[in-house]
C-alpha cells in the first residue's frame, strides 16, 4: 500500500473543467462557503430546504428538537434510505453509473443504478430469508455460557441442591445433517411449529 506524502497538501489546486462545475450541484467554491455560512447563521432554515431534495413518506413537520445535549432532527418524518439512493433515480437514471469502485491494483467494478438495485434486493431477501436461522445459532452458545456460569456460581455457593437449566433454542432447515453435543446430559427434541425443522432445548448444535 502506498503511504500519503503530506506534501501533496502543498501542491497547487487545481480548478475543476468549466462544462462540470457548470453541471454541478455547487458550482464554485464561493457557493459553497455562501451555503456554509447560511447553515451556520439559519441551521434550521436550511436543512429544512435541503430536506425537500429527499423522498419521504411521511414528510416532516419539525426540523430540529434541541435539549442539549440531545439533538432530533425531522424526528416525526419517515423515509427509506436505500429508496432514496436507489429506487427513486430508476426512471430516468437506471443505466448511469451509481457505484464505481477501483482498486489499488488497479481492477475496477461498476454498477448502474439498475444493476445496483437488483442486487441489494436480492441480497435484502437472503437475509430476510436466514438471518433469523443466524441469530438462533448464535444465541445457543450465548446461552450455554450463561448457564455454564450459573452452574459454577451453584456449585461454589453449595447453597440449594435445586437444578437449574437455562434452555437454548435454536432449528435448523436441514434437521437430518444437525449434529448436537449435550452440554445438560438432558436432551428434547420436538418439531419446531413453523419451520418443520428440529427444535433443541439445552444444548449446543452446530452444523457438519
Amino acid at each position: 500500500m502506498l503511504e500519503f506524502d503530506p506534501h501533496v497538501l502543498d501542491e497547487k489546486a487545481v480548478p475543476p473543467p468549466e462544462e462540470f462545475s457548470k453541471r454541478a450541484h455547487v458550482k464554485s467554491l464561493d457557493e459553497y462557503h455562501k451555503m456554509y455560512e447560511r447553515a451556520e447563521r439559519d441551521p434550521e432554515g436550511f436543512w429544512g430546504e435541503q430536506s425537500e431534495l429527499l423522498d419521504w413518506f411521511v414528510p416532516p413537520t419539525k426540523v430540529l428538537e434541541w435539549n442539549l445535549p440531545h439533538a432530533k432532527w425531522f424526528s416525526d418524518g419517515k423515509l427509506n434510505v436505500s429508496h432514496n439512493c436507489l429506487d427513486r433515480h430508476l426512471a430516468k437514471n437506471g443505466n448511469k453509473p451509481a457505484l464505481i469502485w477501483e482498486g489499488e491494483d488497479g481492477a475496477n467494478l461498476q454498477f448502474t443504478y439498475t444493476e445496483l438495485h437488483e442486487r441489494v434486493c436480492r441480497f435484502a431477501n437472503a437475509l430476510l430469508l436466514y438471518l433469523p436461522n443466524l441469530l438462533h445459532l448464535i444465541s445457543i452458545p450465548a446461552e450455554q455460557r450463561l448457564a455454564f456460569d450459573s452452574r459454577s456460581r451453584r456449585q461454589q455457593s453449595h447453597q440449594s441442591q435445586r437444578q437449574h437449566r437455562l434452555p437454548a433454542t435454536g432449528f435448523a432447515n436441514q434437521p437430518k445433517r444437525l449434529a448436537s453435543i449435550d452440554v445438560e446430559r438432558h436432551l428434547v427434541h420436538r418439531p419446531h411449529p413453523t419451520s418443520g425443522g428440529r427444535q433443541f432445548h439445552g444444548q449446543f448444535a452446530h452444523f457438519q
